[in-house]
C-alpha cells in the first residue's frame, strides 16, 4: 500500500485556479477565517479585537474592582473569563490570517507573485489573484469541452489508470458547470 504524497499546487495560470483556491480555502477553514477572506463576496466581516471588560460594565456607578460588591465581582470575573476566551480565539484567527499570507505567496509561481505585492491583507491578495487568474466561465467551458472531447478517444500510449483519473476529473468538472456536451 502506498502512502499518500503531499501535493502542492502552484498557481501559475488560469488552469490552476480551481484546485489552488480550494487548497487555500481548506487552509482558511481549518483556521476558521474563510469568512474573513472569501474573494467571491463583496463584504466580509473584519476580524475585531475583543475589548477587555471594565467594572463599569457590571455597575455603571463604579470604576474600580475594589468598589464592586462580592456579587458584582463574580459577574466581573465571568466577563474577564469570557474576554480571555474571546482573546484566545482572536489571537488564533489573527495568526491563521498571517500564516495564509505566507501560504498564498509560497504557492504562487514567480511569474505571478507580483500580483500579491502591495496587498495589505491575505484577502486583498486573493482578490488581486482572482482578477488576473480565475478563468472566465467561457474559458472554463471551452477548456473542459476540449479536454472532454480528447478523453473520448481511448488512450494508445498513456497508462489506462492515468487516463481514467483524467476522465473522472474532467467529467466531474463538466458536471459541476453543467456543460451541455456531457
Amino acid at each position: 500500500m502506498s502512502t499518500p504524497q503531499k501535493i502542492s499546487v502552484i498557481l501559475n495560470n488560469p488552469a490552476d485556479w480551481d484546485e489552488w483556491i480550494e487548497i487555500i480555502k481548506t487552509q482558511a477553514l481549518s483556521g476558521k477565517v474563510w469568512q474573513h477572506l472569501d474573494p467571491d463576496v463583496d463584504t466580509v466581516p473584519a476580524l475585531e479585537e475583543p475589548v477587555a471588560p471594565t467594572p463599569a460594565q457590571v455597575n455603571p456607578a463604579k470604576t474600580t474592582v475594589t468598589e464592586l460588591t462580592p456579587d458584582e465581582r463574580e459577574q466581573y470575573k465571568i466577563l474577564r473569563q469570557d474576554y480571555k476566551w474571546e482573546r484566545t480565539q482572536y489571537d488564533k484567527k489573527d495568526a491563521a490570517l498571517s500564516a495564509l499570507r505566507t501560504a498564498i505567496q509560497s504557492s504562487v509561481s514567480r511569474s505571478c507573485l507580483h500580483y500579491t505585492f502591495n496587498a495589505s491583507s491575505a484577502r486583498e491578495m486573493l482578490i488581486d489573484l482572482k482578477k488576473r487568474l480565475q478563468p472566465t466561465d467561457q474559458l472554463r467551458e471551452l477548456s473542459l469541452s476540449t479536454r472532454y472531447q480528447k478523453l473520448k478517444k481511448a488512450p494508445k500510449t498513456q497508462e489506462l489508470e492515468n487516463w481514467l483519473k483524467d476522465w473522472e476529473k474532467t467529467y466531474y468538472q463538466c458536471e459541476k458547470i453543467n456543460l451541455p456536451d456531457v
